[in-house]
């Protein structure tokens, strides 16, 4: 079994201490009242090899989900 991981990076910052203080105190909300969620930045790591999409040989495909939506 591969290793999947997750990496979150703050984003404050911006070079903007409007911004960054902003964000903070979202996150502050978030965390403190929801106890999730916040802005953030990441990215997530999985070993590849190279295949058609929905078609590896090595896994039977049995459907797509979209996360969201990308503009």
């Amino acid at each position: 079994m591969k290793e999947v991981v997750a990496h979150v990076y703050d984003v404050t910052n911006s070079g903007s201490e409007k911004a960054n203080n902003t964000i903070l105190h979202i996150n502050r909300f978030f965390k403190d009242g929801i106890g999730v969620g916040g802005i953030f930045h990441s990215a997530i790591e999985v070993p590849l090899f190279p295949c058609t999409p929905c078609s590896s040989p090595l896994k039977l495909f049995l459907d797509l989900s979209k996360i969201l939506p990308f503009l």
